[in-house]
C-alpha cells in the first residue's frame, strides 16, 4: 500500500514539474515573440521617419538650388 502511495506521489510530482516547465517555456516563448514584434515595430517606425525626413529635405535642396541658379 505504501509503495503505491509513493508511486502516486512521485507521478504527481513529475506531473507538477512538467506543468511548471511548460508554463515557463510558454511564457518565455511569448516574451521573445512580443519582444521581436515590438522591436520590428520600432525599427519600421524609425525607417519611416528617416524616409519622411529625407523626402522633406530633398525637395528643399532642389528648390533651393533652382532658386540660386535663377
Amino acid at each position: 500500500m505504501s509503495e503505491k502511495l509513493a508511486t502516486n506521489i512521485a507521478m504527481e510530482v513529475n506531473a507538477a514539474i512538467s506543468r511548471i516547465m511548460s508554463v515557463i517555456g510558454l511564457s518565455f516563448t511569448r516574451y521573445v515573440f512580443n519582444l521581436f514584434h515590438v522591436c520590428s515595430v520600432v525599427n519600421r517606425n524609425l525607417f519611416l521617419l528617416c524616409c519622411i525626413q529625407k523626402c522633406r529635405d530633398v525637395p528643399l535642396r532642389i528648390a533651393g538650388s533652382q532658386y540660386l541658379m535663377r
